[in-house]
């Protein structure tokens, strides 16, 4: 399922596809140091941007984001968490409940 498919049907994948749909230059781009600030230990959260490796992590998190450094994707699943594409997200929760979007 899509997210433009899964939108539809549930309100944050459809404000999630319409954040992806915007311009690359107004796309968010998070550090590991603000994901850290604010997330809680087991949460799950979709980016629709970038996730960055500056800082660091020190609590598991499923995170779902457009793109990942290769240093960021480390350290998410160093500490324990899960690194997913945000269809695998939509396929994984369809209900969204549980998902908190941060732009």
């Amino acid at each position: 399922m899509g997210l433009e498919k899964a939108g539809k049907q549930v309100e944050i994948w459809g404000s999630l596809s319409a954040q992806v749909m915007r311009s690359r230059r107004r796309m968010p781009v998070i550090n590991l140091d603000r994901l850290n600030r604010m997330t809680a230990k087991g949460e799950t959260v979709a980016i629709p941007g970038k996730v960055l490796g500056g800082g660091r992590i020190d609590h598991p998190v499923t995170v779902a984001a457009m793109h990942f450094s290769l240093a960021s994707a480390k350290a998410i699943e160093g500490a324990g968490g899960k690194v997913l594409s945000l269809t695998e997200l939509a396929k994984m929760r369809p209900d969204g409940k549980g998902v908190r979007l941060i732009v």
